[in-house]
């Protein structure tokens, strides 16, 4: 399930998956204010979240991961190494240039990163015993990941794809790469 945080520059898209008994989430959402309705939404689900998972480190995919934890203490949370390294430089540099510019305000702005993350395993995200897998490569940021469930045919992008809203650019400088990344996405043939 896409859930949209609604319109506006950071139009963050976080995706549910549902399992029969368990659900995993793919990025956390920005402001506080939709991590909260995201939160709302999946306790309407009514089945216990297993595990979060964001596809790079960008605010506007992490943030909203504390207050996730607060709903959700048994879930795990997860991104990539490498990802989880640079969640801090990134808190520090949104910080100082964006504060009260910030969506939302400066409120929603973390005073420190999220240090409850661990690294995704190689076999990848079990739901239900299902396992989804993470595809690594370039997106807006050079460290983005996408959550493939080869059984549906579905498919996680975080920003290495977007749709109705303008593409980040300013994270990023090997454009061949992300193309790259986008064509082996469309190889897969997604149905979502």
């Amino acid at each position: 399930v896409e859930w949209a945080s609604g319109a506006g520059p950071l139009h963050v898209r976080s995706t549910i998956f549902e399992g029969p008994t368990a659900l995993g989430l793919v990025d956390a959402q920005f402001t506080l204010s939709n991590a909260m309705r995201l939160i709302a939404d999946l306790k309407e689900r009514e089945k216990p979240l297993d595990w979060v998972y964001v596809t790079h480190p960008h605010l506007d995919h992490f943030n909203g991961a504390a207050l996730i934890r607060a709903a959700f203490p048994r879930a795990r949370f997860f991104a990539r190494a490498d990802a989880i390294a640079a969640f801090e430089p990134m808190v520090a540099t949104r910080q100082a240039s964006l504060g009260a510019a910030a969506p939302g305000g400066a409120g929603n702005l973390p005073a420190e990163p999220p240090r409850f993350f661990e690294a995704a395993p190689a076999e990848g995200l079990l739901l239900d015993g299902q396992a989804l897998q993470i595809l690594t490569g370039r997106g807006d940021h050079p460290l983005s990941s996408a959550v493939w469930e080869p059984d549906s045919r579905t498919i996680a992008t975080g920003d290495v794809v977007f749709s109705e809203t303008h593409a980040f650019t300013g994270d990023h400088d090997d454009f061949d790469g992300w193309i790259a990344f986008v064509q082996r996405i469309q190889a897969l043939d997604p149905s979502r």
